[in-house]
């Protein structure tokens, strides 16, 4: 068998966004959990971004040495990943679409979701509505 044309995935094929990774953390969520705990290893990655907001997070919590901890521990299992410049190009158009079609999403958001569609990845969040309307972005929801 010819593996001519295929393309090799390296690295995680999920990014999960910010809200996604709140839902981990706290196990607020039994759905995300159970979804997480059904792909493989390396399977998911987040984004530098989200990493700046779940450690503004951390620094604003009034448990702030346990969610530390909690976050420690998460960043051993799941990748963070550089946010690339070839990702500006993606944000730039998806900003644009989503401003027509008035369906707009907070920057960091969209800066979560241009991260992930440059990087041909599947994010996951709970703004699939919104971001489905984008050519080429692969987003799901792990709530049900």
């Amino acid at each position: 068998m010819s593996m001519e044309g295929v393309k090799e995935r390296r690295g995680p094929k999920y990014m999960l966004d910010t809200s996604s990774c709140a839902a981990i953390l706290t196990r607020a969520d039994a759905a995300v959990l159970q979804r997480l705990d059904g792909i493989g290893v390396g399977d998911a990655g987040i984004s530098a971004v989200t990493l700046s907001e779940l450690m503004a997070g951390v620094a604003m919590s009034r448990r702030e040495a346990q969610d530390r901890a909690a976050l420690e521990v998460f960043l051993r299992h799941v990748p963070v990943l550089d946010y690339p410049a070839g990702a500006a190009t993606h944000y730039a158009g998806m900003r644009e679409i989503l401003h027509w079609r008035e369906a707009m999403i907070g920057p960091k958001e969209l800066l979560v979701a241009a991260h992930a569609r440059s990087l041909e990845m599947t994010l996951v969040t709970g703004r699939t509505r919104e971001l489905k309307i984008v050519p080429g972005m692969e987003v799901e929801s792990w709530n049900p």
